[in-house]
This record gives C-alpha cells, structure tokens and sequence, in this order.
C-alpha cells in the first residue's frame, strides 16, 4: 500500500502539470521560483516576513502555484534562496 499524499502536493502536481502548457514565464517559474519575470520571493529578516515583489502580470495558475508554494514550503527554503528559514 503507498502512502497517501498530501492534497497540498497534489495541487501543486496539478498546476505544475497545467505550468508546463503556458508561456515561457511559466517554466521560468518552475525552474526557480525566487526570481522570474513574474516575481520575487525573499525573507525579510527585519519584520520577519516573506516577501513578493511582483513584477509582471501572473496568470492565475501562476499566481496559485507561488503562494501554494510559499505556504507548503514555510519551514523550507526554496532552492537558491539562502533566506528561506523560517
């Protein structure tokens, strides 16, 4: 028997699979989440919160896929990004 997954993966499965349709900023995001033409993800050390600066306009799979993110990964950091500890 295997292990049941999370339903938060299983979104996030969902809208990768639906990322990977879009454009050319879509597979950006899923390659490096911090920093895409889309957005900027960092921890600020100084409130402490996280922080999304965004840059261009996100789709609303995209949109989805960043906070889904950010709220499966609160206790992880992204690849790349040094200040994700939380």
């Amino acid at each position: 028997m295997t292990p049941k997954k999370e339903p938060e993966n299983d979104d996030l499965d969902r809208l990768r699979v639906r990322l990977q349709t879009e454009s050319n900023d879509s597979l950006k995001l899923l390659r490096d989440i911090p920093n895409t033409p889309i957005c900027s993800v960092t921890f600020d050390e100084s409130v402490p919160s996280i922080l999304v600066v965004w840059r261009n306009y996100a789709t609303s799979t995209q949109f989805r896929f960043i906070h889904e993110n950010i709220r499966a990964r609160r206790a992880a950091p992204f690849a790349g990004c040094r200040c994700w500890r939380l």
